[in-house]
């Protein structure tokens, strides 16, 4: 069917729509990464999703986040400002696909361009104004000018001004960047790129092997020493290959490491933290932030499936799914956190630990509507700051804050 050319709202909640997207990428589900301002037809998980499956370090070389997102403008300033103030009126818009009779949205596809890249959401009633495009442009030049070698491969990976013709280009740009670093975030985002199923207007097709040879999880691994992460890819991997001893060899290094850092908000807090040349740029940092958290996990039922009914009687098994499954718990974001509660579950039967996960999440989505405001702007400055936030104290992290708060007024 044809939705009806009718314009979607902006985004009224844009911290919730951001906690969603975290969720996304910490749970490896597919979701469209961009545009994100208004996509209704976007798929996004609840936030109490039963899963079958950081903070950004160097953050030297970027300007302080309080000059560009802290908000201080008084009262009287935020009141003159128009949608236009912070280029809202820029932003492009789409229909929104109507359900049919039984309540199914179906969604047209759209048409590529002759490379076979899309670049054009089949939803898109009106483009993006230059203000917008403009704004892109120099975000991105923003982000290649810095001395954080990660922020320039950000830069490379959203490609907001367009250098990169492809998305092969592009992840060829990322092999580059990786296989002359020692950052472990570059690395490992460019390993993320060369093994990504996210689905995006410009789908990320597998590159040619040529490309990302060079990548591998061990490289990843050494560079960041104490990650499960790599290992986990690695464990994906030698499932496919149906590799019993690589297999064993990645179950005992995650069982060996110390943390699960996926690091998904350290990309939308470098683009948060870029000082821009006019608050008329705040809609572009926004949604550039929140296309920077389209990455996915490496997805998890490599863990899970190794878990259930109790690991099937093995309790050497049994012994390693405690294990992974405490790692995972204790990571400082929701997404891993909800898979160790699963596995707890799975093991065990307990839901405790999954329960207090999804508790975890709806506290932060209820603060999130709580904290709505239609004025123009606030949005993009609270977003901005929320992105900075997490990333340096995570989300469990900002939960015990406002446990603790709320302790401290109830007194």
């Amino acid at each position: 069917m044809t939705a009806p050319d009718r314009r979607a709202p902006r985004w009224r909640r844009p911290v919730a729509i951001a906690l969603l997207l975290g969720i996304a990428s910490g749970l490896g589900a597919w979701f469209i990464a961009a545009p994100l301002r208004a996509t209704p037809a976007r798929v996004v998980p609840e936030p109490n999703l039963e899963v079958t499956g950081d903070t950004p370090s160097g953050a030297d070389g970027r300007a302080a986040a309080s000059a560009v997102v802290a908000g201080a403008a008084s009262a009287a300033s935020a009141a003159r400002e128009t949608p236009a103030s912070c280029g809202e009126d820029q932003v492009a818009q789409y229909r929104t696909p109507e359900p049919d009779a039984d309540g199914t949205i179906v969604v047209e596809p759209g048409t590529p361009d002759p490379d076979g890249v899309m670049r054009t959401s089949p939803w898109q009633a009106k483009p993006a104004g230059v203000g917008y495009t403009g704004a892109m442009h120099r975000l991105d030049a923003s982000l290649r000018a810095s001395t954080d070698p990660f922020d320039r491969t950000l830069a490379d990976w959203l490609n907001l001004g367009g250098i990169f013709g492809t998305p092969a280009a592009r992840v060829d740009a990322l092999v580059r960047d990786a296989t002359t670093s020692d950052d472990p975030r570059v690395y490992g985002l460019a390993y993320q790129a060369c093994h990504s199923s996210v689905m995006s207007y410009d789908k990320v097709t597998p590159s040619p092997l040529r490309s990302c040879a060079p990548l591998n999880a061990a490289e990843w691994a050494r560079l960041d020493p104490g990650n499960a992460v790599p290992w986990v890819y690695a464990l994906n991997r030698a499932d496919e290959a149906g590799d019993a001893a690589a297999q064993r060899d990645a179950m005992d290094r995650i069982a060996a490491s110390s943390r699960v850092d996926l690091r998904p908000f350290a990309g939308a807090a470098a683009i948060s933290q870029l000082q821009i040349s006019s608050p008329a740029d705040l809609a572009a940092q926004q949604d550039s932030a929140m296309r920077a958290m389209s990455h996915e996990s490496p997805g998890w039922l490599s863990l899970t499936r190794r878990c259930r009914a109790g690991a099937a009687g093995d309790a050497a098994l049994a012994s390693w799914c405690a294990r992974v499954a405490t790692l995972m718990f204790e990571s400082p974001n929701y997404g891993p956190r909800a898979i160790g509660g699963s596995m707890h579950k799975l093991l065990t039967d307990d839901t405790s630990w999954l329960d207090r996960a999804h508790q975890d999440m709806a506290l932060l989505v209820e603060r999130a509507k709580s904290e709505e405001d239609d004025a123009p702007c606030t949005g993009e400055r609270r977003t901005l700051k929320h992105f900075v936030r997490v990333a340096a104290i995570g989300e469990i992290g900002l939960v015990r804050e406002i446990r603790a708060a709320a302790s401290a007024a109830s007194r």
